[in-house]
């Protein structure tokens, strides 16, 4: 079972998916528009490492999508400046 430690935010929307390519679903944790993203990449036994991601510090939606194409997720998201991505390696 997978276990995680406590978190010192207030979710607001959480997606699932493969985020580095080790046939594992991780997490990623908004605390809404406008918001913060948070990754949880989950190892093999189960255990979650949180980390907040220092971009985008806002953002408008986001989806998780292979952009590169390299069988893991990458992170896609809006703000009032456009649309990015954060590749996962």
């Amino acid at each position: 079972a997978a276990t995680g430690g406590r978190i010192t935010y207030t979710p607001n929307d959480v997606r699932i998916g493969d985020l580095n390519g080790d046939d594992v679903n991780d997490a990623v944790i908004s605390t809404g528009t406008n918001g913060n993203l948070y990754t949880y990449i989950q190892d093999s036994n189960g255990a979650y490492d949180s980390t907040g991601l220092s971009n985008p510090s806002t953002y408008n939606d986001y989806v998780l999508f292979d952009v590169d194409e390299d069988d893991d997720l990458d992170i896609v998201y809006s703000t009032s400046s456009g649309v990015y991505y954060v590749a996962n390696t």
